[in-house]
């Protein structure tokens, strides 16, 4: 059956409302997944479908499933097995299947490695905004050494979630099993990197005992549990010592600041127990942007990467930053410096429009959340508003919410910090929502205050 430029083979999996099938590309022969949704197209599956092409689309990272096209079943094919209209993504085929299918734990080297890429990949997504939020072993699949691409995949982005975009209330997603307590209250305010942390946390108890750390007769009982049981403990083993376990429960821990707060964190803590002591307590910004596990690959991954540039995708992957390796040089190297000494630096980027420097800003953001766990804040003025006001209400998750919700929020969020003074969130608030008239109100009387807070 063609669909695209694929052949489809046979069916190799089933969900709610989608299919996969396996397939290869006709001009290349090189192997690949296809899932259709087979539902209703105008449905919240379908909603799901869209979020995972433009999420996995705007990532490339070794541990992230390769997405090569997208697009919708036409009249002329499917074969009447596959409905007109029906959206499609083809993906890299991961021919060992996933972690679901692991009967026996893993040695303890092999273990250490897959969380070594697992949190690489998490740090990749997180960095460009992406949270996974349906982490569990049948979404972490497997390639084989023979495949073009070994090693293990993040899969199944459908239910990601933009971080700090997507705020509104929402049904609760996930597989309740592997989900953070914040992710059973339906609302993305509070859902982060540490959420997925969480899930892998779960994933890790799946690997070492054949079954997840909480169990429950339905979603509420797995949603208490989450919330207030503590973690099972693991027997002592040639896999799990202390300083492991240890390590484990931090990212289960209930709330989300006991947790890590990024992937990077997470990594260099677990670097640490092969040999503490030898690292520093922070990661510090590594010498050379460029990662190792992001050098150029063989021949026939090469192929696959330019299969990447399907007509379906156009529009929502970037191109590659290429050419500008003194630029990228120099800012990195200027966040070296920042970061040994403990102070902030100013960088002026200029140009003609179109050069650009929008793209060096933001490639220097994303790349240092990923390899240090940095936060990027962006602020983009276009003379629609205040932009740092936006900026702020962004990373507080404040958007929507009424003056009075937002100062509740951050209280909330300062106290997480252990911050108790009053003036901080009422000044908060004011550069988030400026102009307060009530009693006892923060009031900020220009930029200047307002850039003080920041």
């Amino acid at each position: 059956m063609d669909l695209g430029p694929f052949q489809l083979d046979r069916p190799i999996g089933h969900g709610a409302m989608s299919m996969v099938w396996s397939g290869f590309h006709r001009r290349l022969g090189i192997p690949v997944a296809v899932k259709v949704l087979t539902g209703d197209t105008g449905s919240r599956f379908a909603a799901w479908f869209r979020t995972e092409v433009r999420a996995v689309a705007a990532l490339d990272h070794p541990g992230v499933i390769r997405v090569f096209d997208c697009g919708e079943v036409t009249e002329a094919e499917g074969g009447g097995d596959l409905a007109a209209g029906s959206p499609w993504l083809a993906m890299e085929l991961a021919s060992a299947g996933s972690l679901e299918q692991l009967a026996d734990p893993p040695p303890r080297e092999q273990l250490l490695a897959w969380l070594r890429a697992l949190l690489e990949a998490l740090a990749h997504a997180h960095a460009h905004g992406i949270v996974h939020r349906d982490i569990k072993p049948a979404n972490i699949l497997v390639c084989h050494p023979t495949d073009p691409r070994p090693g293990l995949k993040l899969a199944d982005f459908g239910l990601a979630h933009l971080h700090r975009e997507q705020l509104e209330a929402a049904p609760t997603s996930g597989t309740p099993a592997y989900m953070a307590p914040e992710q059973f209250d339906g609302s993305g305010r509070d859902v982060g990197p540490w959420t997925d942390l969480y899930s892998l946390g779960c994933v890790v108890y799946r690997l070492l005992t054949g079954r997840p750390p909480f169990s429950g007769d339905n979603v509420f009982a797995l949603a208490r549990a989450h919330a207030v049981e503590p973690p099972p403990r693991i027997q002592a083993g040639p896999i799990v010592h202390g300083s492991f376990e240890q390590w484990l429960r931090r990212l289960v821990a209930k709330q989300p600041t006991a947790r890590y707060r990024c992937a990077p964190d997470a990594a260099h803590a677990l670097e640490e127990l092969a040999g503490p002591g030898r690292r520093p307590l922070r990661r510090p910004v590594p010498v050379d942007w460029r990662a190792p596990t992001r050098r150029p690959a063989r021949s026939r991954a090469a192929e696959l990467a330019d299969l990447g540039a399907g007509l379906g995708l156009f529009g929502l992957r970037a191109p590659r930053l290429v050419g500008r390796g003194p630029e990228q040089d120099r800012l990195w190297k200027a966040l070296g410096r920042a970061d040994a000494h403990g102070r902030g630096q100013a960088i002026l980027l200029r140009g003609p429009t179109g050069i650009g420097t929008t793209r060096l800003a933001d490639w220097l953001g994303h790349t240092a959340a990923e390899s240090v766990g940095s936060t990027y804040l962006r602020a983009e003025h276009d003379g629609e508003g205040e932009a740092l006001q936006r900026m702020a209400a962004r990373q507080l998750g404040c958007q929507g919410l009424d003056r009075d919700a937002t100062l509740e929020r951050c209280r909330q969020l300062l106290d997480q910090d252990g911050v108790d003074d009053p003036w901080e969130a009422g000044a908060l608030t004011d550069l988030v929502l400026p102009g307060g008239a009530g009693a006892g109100e923060v009031r900020l009387s220009g930029p200047a205050d307002r850039h003080g807070v920041l």
